[in-house]
């Protein structure tokens, strides 16, 4: 489960130079709240809207910032994934209450990564990862995250829940 990045936002993101590597197209962009697994079961997809709907119900839309190109360790599946850091006092909150939602609703999610370094995947490559270098500053407001869920992360499940507070 993860929140889309908005297309304008996307293409500025996708206009950074990057190495060459597997790029991630616009609208594969996203920044992810929870993880909740490639073979999750329909209960746990359906359990998760609702937990989502729960919080999105108290929440007003809010901006997220990312001015810093970086990457990440080699991830084994996929590569060093080439990233640009997002910024947000709101976000931390807000994923806080959606992972305590998941929990409430025994939804299962993947706890790999404990320390929450929200981000977006720009690429992956196979060599090196880039230096932490600024960037122009983009930032978008979110309106909605989405739950995405099965072998290729909608295949199962995939919906949107608007924040309404």
């Amino acid at each position: 489960m993860g929140i889309r990045v908005p297309a304008a936002a996307a293409a500025e993101l996708s206009s950074i130079a990057v190495p060459e590597g597997r790029r991630l197209e616009p609208g594969e962009m996203h920044i992810t709240l929870l993880y909740l697994g490639k073979d999750t079961p329909l209960v746990s997809a359906l359990g998760a809207v609702m937990g989502s709907h729960t919080v999105a119900r108290a929440w007003k839309p809010f901006t997220v910032h990312a001015a810093l190109l970086t990457s990440f360790p080699r991830n084994p599946d996929d590569g060093v994934p080439v990233i640009v850091r997002v910024v947000s006092e709101e976000l931390m909150k807000f994923r806080e209450e959606v992972r305590r939602a998941m929990d409430r609703m025994s939804v299962p999610y993947s706890n790999k990564y404990p320390e929450y370094k929200p981000h977006v995947t720009l690429t992956y490559v196979d060599e090196e990862g880039v230096a932490p270098s600024r960037i122009r500053p983009v930032s978008w407001t979110v309106d909605r995250m989405t739950v995405w869920a099965g072998e290729d992360m909608d295949s199962v499940v995939s919906s949107d829940v608007y924040l309404m507070g």
